[in-house]
């Protein structure tokens, strides 16, 4: 990560660039576990949808909502930039002390068992 120009939003085309890799393996699925809330560079968001959009059946993409934090602005963002991508929803708990996200639910889907994940 030091390495990278900037963290944040993380760089869609080098994003764009790993998952081809992967796509040429192929994969029975992958998951991204980043939130896609904000444009970057148009170029490589560009390139990232395609991508996303031509591997709809294997690559699912973490979706979250405004009750995890997300402004008007991100959410709609998020809505436009993943409209037509596979998306799995991200379970977010926070804390009730101070509304802070410290753990995350994992579900398991075979036997419906949550487990907390620190």
């Amino acid at each position: 990560m030091a390495n990278l120009p900037y963290r944040s939003p993380f760089d869609r085309g080098l994003l764009a660039d790993i998952l081809k890799k992967i796509h040429a393996s192929n994969p029975r699925a992958v998951g991204i576990d980043l939130i896609l809330d904000q444009p970057s560079e148009k170029e490589k968001d560009d390139r990232l949808i395609a991508l996303l959009e031509a591997n709809q059946d294997k690559v699912f993409v973490v979706y979250v909502d405004q009750e995890d934090g997300l402004s008007k602005a991100q959410f709609d963002f998020e809505n436009k930039f993943l409209k037509n991508v596979s998306k799995a929803i991200a379970v977010l708990p926070k804390d009730p002390n101070d509304g802070i996200v410290r753990h995350f639910l994992v579900v398991n889907q075979t036997t419906a068992k949550i487990t907390p994940c620190q």
